[in-house]
């Protein structure tokens, strides 16, 4: 018995294997008008008093639909597609059709078509129902007894799939995809998962952030404001207080800082430590600490506030260390 031959196709890498036809049986059957799907299903139950051994490990393809009803039926046991396969895997190769070698006899009229294999005592038969079959020399004239016998001529086999179907098709089956789409959702759900607890984390994150902000400044406002009993909107109460001093005539608070800042920046060593607001009998009152690493420094300072027109009153002073703390109160309109 021959092994398995591939006939490839440099150009697009394709191979076409072809089994000895010992392996392969063909069966002409009579089936209802089914779509494929189901006419695989109910195909093993037709064929089952004609094979021998489980069905479970045989292979059933519908090789033709003939115009009488009829249709050819190719039988194989799956461990030889899976040895085709495999011989078509080590090479490289994508197979795309399998067939019994006496698929490239041609099909007469009448009778049968014989054609003997030159390097083995085996010959190839092909009847006019287009069913075919390989057997050894000295078993033929039992099988075509009865028939009118022909000289057989070889053919191009047919580039349709033959036997490649279902698993030993050139795509993967349904189910096979079914199976890596359930492994890619079930990727993506654990991806989703570790996404959704990353974003939850950094919201909690931000939100514990915005509440330290919150009380930070809500801290301040009281700080600055400790006559304002009721705090609705932190933000909103204090531009409106810090505009008081606009509407008024006078300056406000952020005028007033901008001038202590550009005080601070031209008096050399002096750093801000601490600033409120507050307003005391319509009168603008600004307290602010800061420190210096000596007292003529902060005695400048004092001096620059004077030149933007503030009355200044002097407030505490402490040293911890090297730095010099010395506390102000600022009335009056900056000029």
């Amino acid at each position: 018995m021959t092994e398995i031959r591939l006939n490839i196709d440099e150009a697009t890498n394709e191979a076409l294997a072809v089994l000895p036809g010992e392996w392969v049986s063909y069966f002409l059957v009579e089936l209802p008008d089914f779509s494929q799907n189901k006419l695989e299903k109910i195909i093993p139950s037709i064929l089952s008093d004609q094979l021998a051994g489980g069905i479970d490990t045989i292979h059933y393809a519908i090789i033709e639909k003939q115009d009488d009803g009829n249709s050819i039926i190719a039988v194989c046991d799956k461990d030889r597609l899976k040895d085709a396969k495999e011989l078509a895997d080590k090479g490289g190769y994508t197979l795309k059709a399998i067939w019994p070698d006496y698929q490239e006899l041609d099909v007469p009229k009448t009778g049968v078509n014989l054609l003997r294999d030159e390097k083995a005592d085996r010959v190839l038969g092909r009847r006019s129902n287009g069913t075919g079959f390989t057997a050894p020399l000295d078993m033929v004239e039992h099988i075509v007894r009865g028939l009118t016998v022909h000289e057989g001529q070889l053919i191009d086999l047919p580039k349709k799939a033959g036997l490649a179907t279902g698993d030993f098709s050139p795509r993967p089956p349904f189910n096979n995809y079914i199976k890596y789409l359930s492994r890619a959702f079930a990727l993506l759900v654990v991806v989703f998962f570790i996404w959704f607890f990353q974003v939850w984390t950094q919201i909690s994150t931000y939100e514990e952030e915005r509440l330290q902000y919150s009380d930070a400044s809500l801290v301040i406002f009281k700080n600055t404001h400790p006559d304002v009993e009721r705090i609705v909107n932190v933000e909103a109460q204090m531009r409106a207080l810090m505009g008081d001093g606009a509407l008024n005539g006078n300056q406000g608070f952020l005028a007033i800082s901008d001038s202590i800042f550009n005080a601070i920046k031209d008096t050399t060593g002096i750093k801000l430590e601490n600033i409120s607001y507050d307003i005391r009998n319509n009168q603008e009152v600004v307290n602010i600490t800061i420190s210096s690493v000596n007292f003529s420094q902060a005695t400048n300072f004092e001096g620059k506030l004077k030149e933007l027109g503030f009355n200044v009153i002097q407030g505490g002073s402490s040293q911890n260390g090297d730095i010099i703390f010395s506390s102000y109160s600022l009335e009056g309109e900056a000029l």
